[in-house]
């Protein structure tokens, strides 16, 4: 077959497609009523239908002509025209082609199981195809005949068939009768028993009707034709289910009403009769036309009713969550007044602007294709166009006379920010759109709806074409044109209007928008005229063209609705010529007069607008236009009036007036009057509500808020072009007044009056935030205590401030400057607090941004410093609105402020009021990242737009990003084209292009503003590693992989230049700032420098010892930055090439540097994961950034070089502040994730292995490095120490085993043999073989002083991940991906267990214990599992753990197990019963990967993935002291009142005193016979108290010992005692459940105390002596007055007998220790538990508050003593920054720079390549008490 035969199927399709179209068949057959309706043809009738077949030429079975094999070409049918009636039945259409010719002929064969009925004849079309034979067909009977490639008489016109046989005609009326006639069945109901019955004969009346039509009347013949065809569509739509029954009831009446006309005529006289008669002929066209516009009209409203289901549409909407949307409910014409602010609207009075609607209805009704898709309606102010399009917008959306086809609108007004700004037109409409259209909605559920906070041209991109054109594929074509109306464009501020339109008319010009029409109106501003002036005359209309009479007309007929008690004078109509035309002027006369109550005051005010007081001559007013002095005229009159007060009392009216007229936003009276004066000044409000009163005509109020009518109002008073003098006559000497407002002054004022308010009126936690403890959203009442606390005139100057600045006059500026100053004391704080309790605290950032650019435009050199606070607080809002804080207000103080780190005076002036706040201590400061951006790849480079707004990256997803600067959010979706990772990217010098170079070795040039690919540059043979664009945008330039530099021509993408010289690839290039030279960096090391022109080599810079990665040239063009694979960044000189200065600093490959703009600093990226920035003259390092956990790949400045942006493989790009922030230290470590860790032998040593490839010693005690051992190629996996300490052996990924000199560094054996990395080391325990498990499935055994393999130990099925030899060596045990633990004979290699099965995951770490009987292991199912080693029993499952198992180790005692897991935490357990036993050490920030015990059991050291070693106490946590002495139990402790000492009781039956600070023994009291329960100091710590089990209470001298007095009484063991503060009194408590209380002078007994059921086992007294608390065996804590002996208290919680009790320094709070191992502190006055603290592994028996109340000390019965915090003795910290206690209470947040080094409570040492953080809580308000956070000062 040849080429062009094959083209042919698609051509037949559509011409089989394009026939069955016009005859419109029916889509199923199965649901035709026809289709049994015609009897099957009979034999005789088949046999005909042969012979006439094969007597045609071409189809006679004698043919000498070849033929094709038949194809079966039923698939060109719609499936369900085969085999539909389940049974034998089917059709098939055949092609036999002839061999010489391209003519095919087509065949039909009906195949049946029954006889065909005669009435059906196959219709063969063809050149040779016989007609004479055709009687009637069905759609399931027709040949088609196949258009040939040689053209000629092939092909048959289907209109020719059709009009040579009636029974075309006749088939195609049944077709569209069987549509009919299920739509009046479906209507029946309602038809039955009307007139609109249809006949039973009807569809032979037409047919009759079309036999005699087509004889003599084309033209009738023609409209039934065009008839027959819309109806044949009903079949179609009737079907379906669309809820639409009434309109289809509707229709079928009119239906129905017109056939029985025509079968009444038919009644009358044969049709051919009828029809020689012209008046019947006439009728007859009528009734079809008729018939064609109802079906035509019908057609359109049912699709309208698919497209508006409510029920789908609604699915789509809660799939889109739209209500989100930056949309403007205000916009919306019919918007519920009840729940928004909006305007006062109304419909055009009835029979006025008739012609005006007609014609706006006529186009918007209009489907043809010429018909104009913008409609615009013009005219002055006041001239009707709102009311007019509003009208317009009520009749479609609510179907008026009109189809209802209002999809959206957008009344534009300057009253609302929403309704003034472009940004909210787009996302307006569409949000309506989606919400008429299901369609349309379905569409936008895949759009980039990121749009929506993009600019315009991203907004109709995303959000409306795109999903448009998507939607409009699925549209019919029966639907009519969807209307949008936009309403006064030219209200949008900034004049950007016009530039509206301009997008919309492109997007129509382009195709679109198809479908859709836009009733635009404006007033005739000259920009949007200018778009306009094009536009068809039909589809524009001049308000001010049309005629004076039609105008005045309808003003009149509008004045006669309103007035009507005027309706037999003249004075309407002398009021009709005053107005001129203009409807706003009738409109506001209107009001004015209708102010009167009486009829008589109506006629009164009417005589003074049609007879004024002499206000202003006409002469005075030069400057009102012809077209508007009348309404000029007005508002004259109306101003004087409303000022007829005393002069003196003017001004301040007139201001409330301005302050009306200029507010950012509508303000109530009470707003604008105290705007002036923001005491509580009744008189002020009342003037404004008078002044509004009486300017009613043109201002209105409503929701509490002025609103003006119409714009014009407004524009009269700030034109200065119009004179605004009023007259005032009621003066004794009248005199004129300027009204006029000049507004950039006006805004000056507003801005002086907005800072004056918040300076007096914000303070510190203005709301009254109880605690820091709970976020906004969870204090009670607040949105209350918002609105009583910032009253309506403080909101708005928090709100509109920086606006009013913006818009200030720039003369006014320099006034405003100190008022700005005064603000940036502390107030600004106040008022983030304030913007942050309203929810608008992310425009703080903006807003000191914009006033900074405004600034700038006027600045002076004493103006920088200010510049330079304001840009520092618009950082630090953004740092706390864009952190997890900002939910919690007083964290805005306690960790905003707590963690940034500038040592500005600013912040310095700050922080001097909160001096209990947290501090972060570290061990460097940082400065601060302002934005993080975050995508789904690696970040491969990163770089500022010129005007440093925007930022482009690219990743290795193969994708071009651009972000916004300030807030990070994506402004474009990603622009796709690249096939490989993207390597660099830069923005042309006019920011309006972006260029980037890929792996895939193209350069591709985009539009920035709409993504667009403009480019694609091909040439490269090698990746492409970057690019630059030239200092005029002309030129590109790239370099390659392939060794070159190329030049490229930037608009038709053309080389220019090849430059050759390279000896390996090209990493980077730029342009010289004059674009004469090109500099290059390359992977030969080598910085070489070209004549761009002509692409000589100029110079060949060398020096550098590894590859050079990145290079730029300094502003001015005299140097060279470069920087390398030798970790240097290096300056050079660009005319000589010498090295000016070698910057060392970088731990790793340097990725990428570049030029400050002024030149004097250079800012790198490196592998070690910092940005550090240099002095360019001297090479001093001036910061170090830190902040990415993964290689940063590029940086760059921003224009103004007060920022950077740096990209890194940690898949974010940050933004940061260059101002500030010195490098103190820097501790060197790994640079990348710690895999494996080990004590030495003797714990002074712990060695690492990393994924950095490098093995490093450090001293376990300070945490300094040893040693870096460096020789593996691949990652490191694992490492251990020999039992003597003096060698270290790891495993590797690059497959081999390394023995190194522990001492030294220096590598002692390799061991190679394995094929697959090695996961994991051990040496035996004598330190002479060496076992390693790899991921070759095999162990292997080692000689480890030769390094010879003695054994391969192959079983395992998955990979080897952890070994270890038994205690005694003859062992060894693996574990393995196998899920499997297996144990093996270390010296013959045998198998000894049959493998350990229990675990069901991956097998990760093994381990024997120290006696060798028993085998611990971890594995990915998050157990820990011990067996017997013997017999394989499994003995313990340990659970607890929330991700894998990574290591596992036994304590050198065997009594315990700790494991490390990839939930970041380290849990030790107990060997035999496998109880936890310390809640789960937290502080790693990343999966923890290796833990151990040190020799001695009493620390745990861990790794972990966060690139950090840490080292905790094994049993308790943070311990600061011990102080041993005692020989057995120690039962009581208390501080001397000075803290210098502490005294101690023990079960020895001594009493002893220590030095609090050394820990020395100063005394040894000796006297009682008993155990020795309790102790206390006297108040002037002269004397000491002490209880004992002998039942006695002695007092003793502190200095010398001696026994002072013994108290006798008690009838049990006296188990504690104490002073009262006075030092007068003692109490007692027993074994005999009894308080008492003593004279200490006597030792007389004053109370005894009863209540407990316990043995008392522990006494106190409060600060001020009023009350006592006690502890008792009943296991309660009971608190009593002193002088009465009442119990006020008695507190529950402990779980076990309560041991001590003592009251904090203040007496608010109660500390008590138990039996149950915790320490509780109690709120004193009401019981409630405020702490639980937990550590101790034994009783806890005595506890104390130190004198500050800042520690408490607790001794426990294993004669250990701890002071704790506190308030926050076992925080955490979660993922996202915040340090919590109890996993609920939210102390602070920390950024991430900060908690991934920061100090937990249990560590007590950090290794990491990150400096280490603490925290200070000493001083801290938290929780209730965080007010006192703050104190006031004066800055």
């Amino acid at each position: 077959m040849s080429t062009n035969q094959k083209d042919k199927p698609s051509k037949r399709q559509k011409f089989i497609q394009g026939f069955r179209s016009m005859f419109k068949f029916p889509k199923s057959r199965n649901s035709s009523p026809a289709r049994n309706a015609l009897p099957n043809p009979s034999s005789s009738e088949l046999g005909s239908m042969q012979t006439a077949a094969t007597s045609t030429p071409s189809l006679a079975t004698g043919n000498e002509v070849p033929r094709t094999t038949v194809r079966d070409t039923s698939s060109l049918l719609p499936a369900n025209k085969v085999a539909d009636t389940g049974d034998d039945t089917g059709t098939r259409i055949t092609v036999e082609v002839p061999m010489d010719t391209a003519q095919p002929t087509v065949s039909l064969i009906h195949t049946s199981s029954t006889v065909m009925d005669p009435s059906v004849t196959p219709l063969i079309l063809g050149s040779h195809a016989s007609l004479a034979h055709m009687t009637t067909f069905q759609p399931e009977a027709l040949l088609i005949p196949m258009e040939a490639d040689g053209g000629g008489n092939s092909s048959a016109a289907v209109s020719q068939v059709s009009h040579s046989s009636g029974t075309l005609m006749r088939d195609g009326l049944q077709l569209a009768w069987n549509g009919v006639q299920l739509l009046l069945e479906k209507a029946e109901k309602s038809l039955a028993g009307t007139p609109f019955q249809v006949p039973v004969g009807i569809i032979n009346t037409l047919i009759e009707l079309k036999n005699a039509v087509s004889d003599n009347n084309d033209e009738l013949d023609s409209q039934i034709r065009r008839t027959q065809e819309r109806l044949s569509i009903i079949k179609d739509v009737s079907d379906k289910n669309t809820g639409s029954d009434e309109l289809m009831k509707d229709f079928a009446k009119k239906l129905a009403d017109k056939l029985s006309d025509l079968d009444k005529m038919a009644k009358q006289a044969t049709w051919k009769k009828i029809l020689e008669n012209e008046q019947n002929k006439s009728k007859i066209d009528g009734i079809f036309k008729y018939i064609d516009q109802q079906t035509k009209d019908f057609q359109m409203r049912l699709a309208l009713k698919i497209d508006q289901n409510t029920e789908h549409l609604q699915q789509s909407l809660n799939q889109m969550q739209l209500d989100n949307w930056p949309c403007s409910d205000r916009a919306m014409y019919d918007t519920n007044s009840d729940d928004v602010q909006t305007l006062s609207r109304g419909l055009c009075t009835p029979n006025t602007r008739v012609a005006i609607l007609e014609q706006i209805c006529h186009w918007a009704q209009d489907s043809s294709f010429n018909s104009p898709q913008v409609f615009w309606l013009t005219g002055h102010a006041g001239s009707g166009k709102s009311t007019i399009a509003y009208t317009i917008a009520h009749d479609f959306d609510e179907g008026n006379g009109v189809l209802k086809t209002l999809q959206a609108s957008f009344f534009c007004s300057r009253q609302f920010q929403n309704t003034r700004h472009l940004k909210h037109i787009i996302p307006t409409l569409v949000y309506q759109l989606a919400h008429h259209s299901q369609i349309f909605a379905n569409s936008l559920l895949a759009a980039d709806k990121s749009s929506v906070n993009k600019q315009l041209t991203k907004q109709m991109q995303g959000l409306l074409i795109g999903p448009w054109k998507q939607c409009m594929q699925s549209f019919t074509s029966d639907l009519p044109p969807y209307l949008i109306v936009i309403d006064a464009l030219d209200e949008i501020e900034g004049k950007a209007g016009a530039e509206f339109l301009k997008e919309l008319l492109m997007a129509i010009k382009n195709g679109h928008l198809k479908g859709l029409k836009f009733l635009v109106t404006s007033r005739p501003d000259p920009e949007l005229a200018e778009l306009c002036n094009s536009f068809p005359p039909d589809s524009v209309c001049r308000l001010q063209d049309v005629s004076p009479e039609q105008s005045n007309d309808d003003i009149m007929t509008y004045l006669h609705s309103k007035l009507s008690v005027f309706q037999s004078t003249s004075e309407l109509e002398e009021l009709k010529k005053k107005a001129n035309g203009l409807f706003i002027y009738a409109s506001t006369a209107v009001k004015y007069i209708l102010l009167g109550a009486t009829l008589g005051e109506q006629h009164e005010l009417m005589r003074q607008l049609l007879d004024p007081p002499k206000i202003i001559k006409s002469s005075e007013s030069p400057d009102l236009s012809e077209a508007t002095a009348p309404i000029g005229a007005l508002y004259h009159q109306i101003l004087s009036e409303a000022f007829q007060v005393p002069k003196n009392l003017i001004p301040t009216r007139l201001k409330i007036l301005h302050n009306i007229l200029c507010a950012e936003e509508r303000i109530s009276t009470s707003i604008a009057a105290r705007l002036l004066s923001d005491a509580a000044d009744k008189d002020m409000k009342e003037r404004a509500d008078d002044l509004v009163k009486k300017l009613h005509a043109v201002l209105y109020v409503k929701d509490d808020k002025v609103f003006w009518y119409h714009a014009s109002f407004p524009d009269f008073l700030f034109s200065q072009a119009q004179s605004s003098e009023i007259c005032l006559t009621h003066l004794k000497n009248p005199s004129t007044y300027d009204m006029s407002c000049n507004l950039p002054s006006h805004h000056a004022l507003l801005s002086h009056w907005c800072f004056d308010i918040m300076q007096k009126r914000l303070h510190f936690n203005i709301c009254n935030l109880p605690s820091s403890f709970l976020d906004d959203s969870k204090v009670p009442g607040l949105q209350t205590c918002i609105k009583e606390k910032l009253s309506g005139v403080l909101q708005y100057a928090c709100q509109h401030w920086a606006q009013h600045i913006i818009k200030a006059a720039p003369e006014e500026h320099k006034n405003i400057l100190f008022k700005i100053e005064k603000f940036l004391g502390i107030h600004v704080l106040f008022w983030i607090e304030a913007m942050n309790l309203l929810q608008l605290s992310k425009q703080c950032h903006l807003m000191l941004q914009q006033v900074v650019d405004c600034i700038k435009q006027q600045q002076k050199e004493n103006d920088s410093y200010l510049m330079q606070n304001i840009n520092e607080i618009a950082n630090f809002a953004a740092y706390f609105t864009s952190s997890p804080a900002a939910l919690s207000t007083p964290h805005l103080y306690l960790s905003a402020l707590a963690t940034w780190l500038s040592d500005s005076n600013m912040i310095w002036g700050w922080k001097k009021c909160f001096p209990s706040i947290p501090s972060l201590i570290g061990e460097r400061k940082l400065t601060m990242f302002k934005v993080k951006i975050v995508q789904k790849g690696w970040i491969t480079c990163v770089a500022f737009s010129p005007d440093g707004k925007s930022i482009v990256s690219g990743s290795n997803d193969q994708s071009v990003r651009v972000w916004d600067a300030s807030s990070g959010a994506q402004l474009q979706k990603e622009l796709n084209g690249h096939t490989g990772s993207v390597t660099s990217v830069a923005f042309s010098p006019d920011g309006k292009s972006i260029v980037s170079g890929s792996d895939d070795q193209s350069v591709r040039v985009w539009d920035a503003s709409s993504g667009a690919q403009l480019q694609e540059l091909n040439g490269n043979t090698g990746s492409v590693t970057s690019v630059a664009f030239s200092p005029d945008g002309k030129s590109i330039v790239s370099g390659s992989d392939d060794k070159s530099v190329r030049v490229w021509d930037a608009s038709s993408g053309a080389q220019l230049q090849e430059l050759n010289g390279h000896t390996w690839w090209v990493t980077s290039v730029a342009f010289s700032p004059d674009g004469k030279s090109i500099v290059s960096g390359s992977n030969d090391q080598s910085v070489r420098v070209w004549d761009a022109s002509s692409g000589a080599q100029l110079q060949e810079l060398n020096g550098h010892t590894g590859s050079v990665k990145s290079v730029a040239f300094s502003p001015d063009g005299k140097s060279i930055v470069s920087g390398s694979d030798d970790k240097s960044v290096r300056v050079w000189d660009a005319s000589s090439g010498a090295q000016l200065q070698k910057l060392n600093g970088h731990t790793w490959w340097v990725t990428s540097v570049a030029f400050s703009p002024d030149g004097k600093s250079i800012v790198s990226g490196s592998y070690d994961k910092s940005v550090r920035v240099w002095d360019a003259s001297s090479g001093a390092q001036l910061q170090e950034l830190n902040g990415h956990t993964w290689w940063v790949t590029s940086v760059a400045f921003s224009p103004d070089g007060k920022s950077i942006v740096s990209g890194s493989y940690d898949k974010s790009v940050r933004v940061w502040d260059a101002s500030s922030g010195a490098q103190l230290q820097k501790l060197n470590g790994h640079t990348w994730w710690v895999t494996s860790v080990a004590f030495s032998p003797d714990g002074k040593s712990i060695v690492s292995g990393s994924y950095d490839k490098s093995v490093r010693v450090w001293d376990a005690s300070s945490g300094a490095q040893l040693q870096e051992l460096n020789g593996h190629t691949g990652l490191v996996t694992s490492v251990a120490f020999s039992p003597d300490g003096k060698s270290i052996v790891s495993g590797s990924d690059d497959q081999s085993v390394r023995v190194w000199d522990a001492s030294s560094g220096a590598q002692l054996q390799e061991l190679n043999g394995h094929t697959g990395s090695v996961k994991s080391v051990a040496f035996s325990p004598d330190g002479k073989s060496i076992v390693s498990g790899s991921n070759d499935q095999s162990v292997r055994v080692w000689d480890a002083s030769s390094g010879a393999q003695l054994q391969e130990l192959n079983g395992h099925t998955g990979l080897v991940t952890s070994v270890a030899f038994s205690p005694d060596g003859k062992s060894i045990v693996s574990g393995s991906y196998d899920q499997s633990v297996r144990v093996w004979d270390a010296s013959s290699g045998a198998q000894l267990q049959k493998e350990l099965n229990g675990h069901t995951g991956w097998v990760t770490s093994v381990a024997f214990s120290p006696d060798g009987k028993s085998i611990v292991s971890g594995s990915n199912d998050q157990s820990v599992r011990v067996w017997d080693a013997s017999s394989g029993a499994q003995l313990q499952e340990l659970n607890g753990h929330t991700g894998s198992v990574t290591s596992v180790a036994f304590s050198p005692d065997g009594k315990s197990i700790v494991s490390g897991s990839n939930d970041q935490s380290v849990r030790v357990w107990d060997a035999s019963s496998g109880a936890q036993l310390q809640k789960e050490l937290n502080g790693h920030t990343g999966w923890v990967t290796s833990v151990s015990f040190s020799p001695d059991g009493k620390f745990v050291v861990s790794g972990s993935y966060d690139q950090s070693v840490r080292v905790w106490d094994a049993s308790s946590g943070a311990q600061l002291q011990e102080l041993n002495g005692h020989t057995w139990w120690v039962t009581s402790v208390a501080f001397s009142p000075d803290g210098k000492s502490i005294v101690s009781g023990s079960n020895d039956q001594s009493v002893r005193v220590w030095d609090a600070s050394s820990g020395a023994q100063l005394q040894e009291l000796n006297g009682h016979t008993g155990s020795v329960k309790s102790v206390a100091f006297s108040p002037d710590g002269k004397s000491i108290v002490s209880g004992s089990d002998d039942k006695s209470v002695r007092v003793w001298d502190a200095s010398s010992g001696a026994q002072l007095q013994e108290l006798n009484g008690h009838t049990g063991l006296v188990t504690s005692v104490a002073f009262s503060p006075d030092g007068k009194f003692v109490v007692s408590g027993s074994d005999d459940q009894s308080v008492r209380v003593w004279d200490a002078s006597s030792g007389s007994q004053l109370q005894e105390l009863n209540g407990h059921t316990g043995s008392v086992t522990s006494v106190a007294f409060s600060p001020d002596g009023k009350s006592i608390v006690s502890g008792s065996y009943d296991k309660s804590v009971r608190v009593w007055d002193a002088s009465s002996g009442a119990q006020l208290q008695e507190l529950n919680g402990h779980t076990s007998w309560v041991t001590s009790v003592a009251f904090s320094p203040d007496g608010k709070s109660i500390v008590s220790g138990s039996n149950d191992k915790s320490v509780r502190v109690w709120d004193a006055s009401s019981g409630a538990q405020l702490q639980e603290l937990n550590g101790y592994t034994d009783w806890v028996t005595s506890v104390t508050f130190s004198p500050d109340a800042k520690s408490i000390v607790s001794t426990s019965h294993n004669n250990t003593l701890k002071p704790w915090n506190t308030q926050h003795a076992m925080w955490k910290c979660t993922d996202n920054g915040w340090i919590v206690l109890s996993s609920i209470i939210h102390l602070m947040w920390v950024p991430d720079y900060a908690y991934n080094a920061l100090y937990h409570p249990l560590n007590t040492l950090i290794i990491s390549s990150h400096p280490s953080y603490h925290i200070d809580f000493l001083s801290c308000r938290f929780g209730e008490n965080w007010t006192k956070c703050y104190v006031h000062y004066i800055l």
